[in-house]
Parts: structure tokens; C-alpha cells; sequence
């Protein structure tokens, strides 16, 4: 989603706003998945399935925008 900080899911499940505050849409490969999973090899879209509102906000973290979001990637892991 232009202009908003990205989402991630906790080891818990939960949504929550990238901490750097700047990672946007343009971000969603094995580089940016790596900031949170260190041993993922890339990223697939899927369908946005996830149910509820996600807390978006604009760059900086300063605007709140709640929405369901627009695209979701998953980052895929090499297990052992």
C-alpha cells in the first residue's frame, strides 16, 4: 500500500506495524523477510485472507489508516 509502513506477523500470530517505521509496499522479497525470519530464502504472494483490520500507518508511524490491507506475502523458510 503506498505511503504505509508494512505489516508482519509475530511468532505469535499477531499483526504489527514494522518498527523502522519506513518499509512500505515496495518492500516484500527474501531481503525484507529476512529483517524478521533470518533464514528465509524468498517470499510468495497470497490472497488476503487475513480476517479483521491490520493498523497501518504513514511513513514515520505518524497517520493511523486501519484497513484489511491490499496484498500479503509469506516468507518461505528452509527447515533442516
Amino acid at each position: 500500500w503506498p505511503g504505509k509502513v508494512n505489516n508482519h506477523t509475530t511468532s505469535t500470530g499477531q499483526w504489527e506495524v514494522d518498527p523502522d517505521c519506513t518499509s512500505g509496499a515496495e518492500l516484500h522479497d527474501a531481503e525484507y523477510c529476512a529483517k524478521f525470519y533470518p533464514d528465509a530464502l524468498y517470499s510468495v504472494q497470497l490472497p488476503v485472507v487475513s480476517p479483521g483490520t491490520k493498523m497501518f500507518y504513514s511513513a514515520g508511524c505518524t497517520i493511523p489508516a486501519p484497513s484489511g490491507g491490499y496484498d500479503e506475502y509469506a516468507c518461505v523458510v528452509c527447515v533442516p
